[in-house]
């Protein structure tokens, strides 16, 4: 992919996967608080709201990229 995005996560690589799947559930998984180790661990770095909010999407202004800066390219 020489001229493009590629947008990865993190937690999906391969040591950090084979760490996480030798873990048992309760580290993983508290009532309904996914990532709790992660979370915790982070508790000290991160502000709470941080910490608590919901997931969220990564989006890009195709939109905008199309109307302006490739607006030219497709004349």
């Amino acid at each position: 992919m020489a001229h493009s995005l590629e947008v990865r996560c993190p937690l999906v690589d391969q040591d950090v996967m084979n760490f996480a799947a030798s873990l048992p559930g309760s580290m993983k998984l508290r009532g309904l608080t996914t990532k709790f180790l992660l979370r915790r661990m982070s508790k000290e770095l991160l502000p709470r709201p941080i910490l608590t909010r919901s997931k969220q999407g990564f989006g890009l202004p195709i939109d905008r990229w199309m109307r302006e800066d490739l607006a030219p390219l497709s004349r």
